[in-house]
Parts: C-alpha cells; structure tokens; sequence
C-alpha cells in the first residue's frame, strides 16, 4: 500500500471511498488491488529466489516503476505479461545494484556505504566550500542520501520525472550506471547549495530528507552530465575504502 499511494494506477480497493468509484476505475490497466498484487508477488518470487538477500524495504519502490511502463504497454499481448517482464528486468537491475542491498557485505570497496563516501568525494571535488559546509554541520550523505541511492530516487521525485531520470541513468554503460547515480545526487545537493548555505542542521536535513517536488529533474540531469565532465579522469568515482 506504501506504494505510489497518490497514484490511482497503485491504489488497493479499499482506498477508494465508494464502492462505485472503485467499480468504474480501471486506470488502464484493470480493477484496484491488481497491480499491487503483481508487484507483491514479483518481489515474493525474487526472495524466494535470492534467499541471501530476501525483501529489502524499499524494493517495492523500484519494482513500481518497472512494472508501470510494462502493465501500460499498448499492445496487449505486451501489457498482458507485464508482471514476468516485470519480475526478470527487476532481477537484472538488482545485479548490478546488488552491492546496495547486501549488507553483510558492506564494507571495503563495495556496498552502500561505500558509495556514500564515493559520493562525499565527488561533493568535494566539484563543491567544496558547501561539500565542508555540510560536514560541519554533521550532514555528511549518510544522512540523507542512503535512500536516495538504494531506491534509485524513487521517493524524491514524482512518477514521470523518475521515469525520465532512470532513462538518463539506463543510457549509461552498464558499468557506469552506479556511477552517474551518483553524480544525479550529487547534482540535487548542488541544486539546493543557496539553501543549504543559509540554513542550519535541522533545517538542511528536512530539506534534503524530504527533496523538494518542484526542483525540475531536468536540471538536475543536465547538472549531472556537468560534474561528470567535471571529474572525467579524476579518482573522486573509483571505489576505494
């Protein structure tokens, strides 16, 4: 149900107020409850077979918009087996973000932590006076940015723009897919810099813990193509302890 709950195409039956709301809703893609259902045993099926690594909170999220695209497909031979497409492209996600989600294995070069320091040093390479500025505060991207990686910024912007975002980041050679993740959350700090300059801790993690819906995802990209340019050549994105 934590699902996109603003989104009709997510809702379960009894979220709509009536009964005849609900009998008239198809949102494309059949009654209320259906997808949910789709969604819940696409990632059933994924722990079951990656017994290592289980449900992951926050899987659902990533799942969602996979699974969108798929179950709105206009040809319905496509539409109809959105919810297989679903659960194999999920699965190749998941390997080459694997390191984000096992945490017995987060340490070293590889992990989620490890990608937080990996962003730290981009921070400093293209922005140090704000990168210092936050660490000062005690802010650095643990704080705040942990989701944002591992949910593939699914919670900070809404459905179209996720979507436009995962297609800059998919556009990527797999191996620097990570990568530009990366640089797309050290964009949206940038993007934010005049703010939280002014504002203290309290206020600088609500901003950036609850990212603003009205920033254009737009610019962070193309900030993000920016500092990759930035730091073409430079070691800030190799994995390192």
């Amino acid at each position: 149900k934590r699902t996109w709950p603003d989104m009709h195409f997510f809702c379960e039956a009894h979220d709509f107020l009536d009964a005849e709301k609900a009998e008239h809703y198809d949102g494309g893609a059949g009654p209320p409850g259906q997808n949910q259902l789709a969604i819940t045993r696409v990632l059933y099926s994924f722990a079951r077979l990656h017994p290592g690594i289980g449900y992951v909170q926050g899987m659902n999220e990533v799942v969602a918009p996979i699974y969108y695209v798929f179950k709105l497909d206009p040809v319905p031979d496509f539409s109809a087996e959105a919810e297989a497409d679903s659960f194999w492209c999920f699965g190749a996600l998941f390997e080459e973000l694997r390191e984000l989600y096992d945490l017995e294995h987060d340490e070293g070069v590889e992990g989620i932590h490890a990608a937080m320091r990996r962003l730290g040093r981009i921070l400093q390479h293209v922005d140090k006076p704000l990168a210092q500025h936050l660490i000062n505060q005690g802010l650095p991207p643990t704080f705040y940015a942990l989701r944002w990686v591992a949910l593939m910024l699914c919670q900070e912007f809404t459905l179209p723009d996720v979507l436009r975002i995962w297609d800059s980041v998919l556009a990527q050679p797999q191996r620097q897919r990570l990568s530009f993740l990366l640089f797309l959350c050290a964009a949206m700090v940038l993007r934010l810099r005049d703010f939280l300059l002014a504002h203290d801790f309290a206020e600088n993690l609500q901003q950036l813990q609850s990212y603003p819906r009205d920033i254009d995802c737009e610019e962070v990209i193309f900030l993000a193509v920016r500092i990759r340019e930035e730091t073409l050549g430079s070691s800030v994105v190799a994995a390192s302890p």
